[in-house]
């Protein structure tokens, strides 16, 4: 599979949430994204967005993390919860799926 980025609509919701980190090239945040309740845990980090706050929308670019199958994320509109370590703490939808050319 190219390698890809997705462009997405993600809204956290659990209260205790902590806002990741707005410079990227310092820290990153990196939860899994389980697609469609399909119970799979998929690393992705965070390469660029803002999120001001919990129970805001906001637009954010990801991208993988393992070499593992993204297939139930790779289109456009895919629901997705967004997990830390078993607690589900946001939601979100593919809003754009973004492949690279090989190099």
């Amino acid at each position: 599979m190219p390698p890809f980025t997705l462009l997405c609509t993600i809204r956290f919701t659990h209260k205790t949430f902590r806002l990741p980190p707005i410079d990227y090239a310092v820290t990153c945040y990196r939860p899994h994204f389980v697609a469609d309740n399909s119970g799979e845990y998929l690393g992705v980090e965070f390469i660029s967005g803002e999120v001001s706050a919990p129970q805001q929308d906001a637009l954010v670019a990801v991208k993988p993390l393992f070499d593992v199958d993204y297939s139930p994320l790779l289109r456009r509109g895919a629901a997705f919860a967004i997990m830390e370590a078993g607690k589900c703490v946001g939601t979100g939808r593919v809003d754009e799926v973004r492949f690279q050319a090989a190099v």
